[in-house]
This record gives C-alpha cells, structure tokens and sequence, in this order.
C-alpha cells in the first residue's frame, strides 16, 4: 500500500462530532488496517478503509498517533496528531447604565451589570473604585457610600470566563452632600426596657448651636 496524508494534525472538541479522517491508496489493495496507540474514548478507525471518526468523550494534549495499512507485500504507515480540547462557554456580553451621578456620604443604590452572554467566571475594574465604593467579585455589582467627592472617571470592567472576555466602561461621578442634617438609622424599632442602639447624625455645613426634636421623644 502507498497511503496519504502521510501526517495530519486536527484539533477536536470534546463531545463534539468530528469530521471523519480519510486516507486515500495509491498502492496494492490494503489487507488490513492498525493504529497505535489506541485512539481516544469516542474515537474508532474503521477496518475496512482506515477512516478515523467519532466523538470524542476525553480532553487529550496532543497525541501522535501511527496508522499502519498492510497487505502481503508491505506496509506503509501514516501519522495522525490529534488534540481534544474542552468545549468553551460562550464569552460574557455585559453593560452598565452609564454615567451614574452620586452623592457623597450617601448610600447608594446597587449598579448592576446586564450581562447577555456566557456565564461570568471573574470581574475585574480598572482604575481602582472611588473611596468607600467596592465592587463584588461574583456578580460584578457596585455598591456602597462614596466618601470623597469625585470628577467624571471612566471605569474599564471587565468579565472573563475560559471562553473570552467582555468589558464596558462606567462612569462615575461622585457630588458634595448638600449641607443638611442625616441620620445613621432612619428607622429603628425598640423594645421597652432594653437599651437602645445609638443614633448618629451626619451634618454638613456650618458649627451647630442647637439641637431641638418635634414631637417629644417617648418616655
């Protein structure tokens, strides 16, 4: 036998039905076809004309592989180099809504990322957020209350996973708390005869030089 290709090189992806390897002979007529070492699970080679087809069910690294045609009158060999690679997620397709305007000292309402594609494996954000703003690195939410009043930055995200990555750029820009009085709990409920939490306030503007309530507190 004479056959050919006499070396191929294919990558597959796992569980994935690849397109069969073919071998044509331009010598004797083939008696019997052999391959080592053997193929991988999912893999066969036909005995009759030597085609190598399947799908494959393992991750390989490159593996060279001898495919040996025979009669009564010689052998000729070829080599097939066949890698698996894993099956690849769809890249992440994300955005935010953009500019986002926020007060200092104020908390702020969660930005969430839209994403449209693969699953996000991890975030990452470039320059570093604001003082007082964090964003989560599993689903990619900002949040928190700014401290320093802050211009217009321009934040690049990005969000990877094995199959690529995607970014979106967000603008934040962080304004000065009106002057006013806030307060650290606006809401609380007590109970009779047990201490009660502190409140704090929060005042910007100018030295306060009295404080008055309405209606009278409880007893």
């Amino acid at each position: 036998p004479s056959i050919s290709p006499a070396s191929i090189t294919v990558v597959l992806t796992n569980t994935t039905a690849m397109s069969p390897i073919e071998f044509t002979n331009s010598g004797g007529i083939i008696d019997t076809w052999e391959i080592s070492p053997a193929l991988s699970p999912g893999l066969t080679i036909n005995s009759d004309n030597g085609t190598i087809s399947g799908t494959p069910t393992t991750v390989e690294n490159a593996i060279a592989y001898t495919v040996w045609a025979n009669n009564t009158g010689g052998s000729d060999s070829a080599i097939v180099t066949i890698t698996v690679e894993e099956i690849l997620p769809d890249p992440p397709e994300i955005s935010y809504d953009s500019p986002v305007v926020l007060t200092q000292y104020q908390q702020m309402t969660p930005i969430v990322p839209t994403n449209t594609g693969g699953d996000v494996d991890t975030w990452e954000i470039s320059p570093a957020l604001s003082s007082g703003l964090t964003m989560s690195s599993v689903d990619g939410n900002i949040s928190g209350i700014p401290l320093t009043v802050e211009n217009a930055i321009a934040y690049t995200i990005w969000a990877n996973n094995t199959g690529g990555s995607d970014f979106a750029v967000l603008i934040i820009t962080v304004e000065v708390a009106p002057d006013g009085l806030s307060i650290s709990s606006p809401n609380i409920t007590l109970v009779r005869d047990v201490t009660m939490p502190t409140w704090y306030f929060i005042y910007i503007g100018d030295n306060i030089t009295s404080w008055e309530i309405s209606p009278d507190l409880p007893p």
